[in-house]
């Protein structure tokens, strides 16, 4: 409808969002319906998010009762200033400079890319959760290397949600 209107256009972007027509993706899976994709990824985004945020809150309230107990100490000004240096850094910035640091590393410890290694094969599908259906299956190499390669991404997504829970914790 690139020939029509533009507020027919918009109707149509908008009716196709509303009703759950996406189209097809043209770069992650060729010709593949959108949805369908959003599917397939979306129980890995919620692991991440879920185990980031209990982090976060754990984690924040540790250090917000650090900081709230010890006033204008040493553990105060340390955390504090911290905060303040990730909150004022974008979150992309914060996984890009996870990401320069495994490659001026002369050590690989963590994994770049992927959420399992290439050659170990899926967990058996019970839940759809991949970290949840290798614990059930008991496929305990799967669920570790599942673990070792959410670190960096479940850090980054800890530390820049830890820095709000700090502050409330602390006021």
């Amino acid at each position: 409808g690139f020939d029509k209107p533009v507020m027919y256009q918009l109707l149509v972007f908008i009716s196709d969002l509303l009703t759950g027509n996406w189209g097809f993706s043209y770069s992650v899976a060729q010709d593949s319906d959108v949805w369908s994709l959003i599917v397939l990824y979306m129980p890995r985004t919620i692991e991440v998010m879920l185990i980031s945020k209990f982090l976060a809150i754990g984690l924040g309230i540790m250090f917000g009762k650090i900081t709230a107990r010890r006033v204008n100490s040493f553990w105060d000004y340390l955390i504090r200033f911290s905060m303040y240096l990730v909150l004022s850094v974008p979150a992309f910035v914060i996984i890009i400079f996870f990401v320069l640091l495994y490659v001026n590393s002369p050590y690989k410890i963590f994994p770049l890319y992927g959420y399992k290694t290439i050659y170990y094969p899926d967990p058996t599908f019970l839940t759809g959760f991949p970290l949840i259906d290798s614990l059930l299956a008991r496929e305990w190499y799967i669920f570790l290397d599942l673990v070792w390669h959410l670190i960096i991404p479940v850090a980054t997504m800890t530390i820049v949600q830890m820095v709000a829970i700090i502050r409330q914790t602390r006021t």
